[in-house]
């Protein structure tokens, strides 16, 4: 549905899109996909091992969901940083993910199957805010996130 060469702006249009046709659980599932894709994407543009090695810990963190997202980008991302996730993303907002994330899981779970419209759209709209976030802070530092892939063969050293 998505590739690496999509434009942040084309992508948020077109998960939005689902919104104006009453998709909402569409939306809000897809929101969600484009806000982990952006979150592994920004861990491998700015951590420092070789970018094979960081996918790999990756899958095979024991961690799931946005714990696990934290507790990666702490130990891949955070010390060069000098930024948590949360403070990247910002605390009201992560608490917004968080919300967003229940909400998601009970769709993807089947335990709601039609959501509130108004529900549904603050989901969508904390999602994407948090990936249009992630995607700045990325691109502030010189490690775009879309329009390439990512590929480091060595440890980086320096990031700023």
């Amino acid at each position: 549905m998505f590739l690496v060469h999509d434009k942040i702006t084309d992508r948020h249009k077109r998960i939005r899109s689902f919104l104006r046709k009453d998709d909402y659980s569409i939306a809000v599932i897809l929101a969600a996909v484009d806000f982990e894709w952006t979150v592994r994407r920004a861990i491998r543009a700015l951590g420092k091992l070789p970018t094979a090695k960081l996918k790999e810990d990756i899958l095979n963190s024991n961690e799931r969901g946005l714990k696990g997202y934290k507790k990666i980008w702490r130990h891949h991302v955070c010390e060069d940083v000098e930024k948590s996730l949360v403070k990247v993303i910002g605390k009201s907002e992560w608490d917004q993910i968080t919300a967003a994330f229940e909400h998601r899981n009970l769709l993807i779970h089947g335990f709601e199957g039609s959501p509130h419209p108004e529900v549904a759209t603050n989901s969508t709209e904390s999602l994407l805010k948090a990936s249009a976030k992630m995607n700045e802070f990325s691109e502030e530092l010189n490690c775009p996130i879309y329009g390439k892939s990512i590929r480091r063969k060595k440890l980086r050293y320096n990031l700023i």
